[in-house]
């Protein structure tokens, strides 16, 4: 995706569930399809989850309305 360090959380059984597709992410294979909520975070150098940097929020933003 092109954004390091970024955990990226998301129901992995959304397609099956019937949840609404929400995006698609590049992989090596070609593309994962993500459906229903997906929740984007960082962790600090404690592993704890802290949340987004504002550039990192712009730069996901640009990503996700340039697919």
């Amino acid at each position: 995706m092109g954004i390091d360090g970024l955990d990226i959380w998301a129901n992995d059984m959304g397609a099956a569930d019937g949840l609404p597709y929400a995006f698609s992410l590049p992989h090596p294979g070609g593309r994962v399809d993500l459906f229903g909520n997906v929740v984007f975070a960082r962790c600090d150098e404690y592993g704890d989850t802290i949340g987004l940097t504002d550039g990192d929020i712009k730069a996901l933003e640009a990503k996700l309305h340039a697919a």
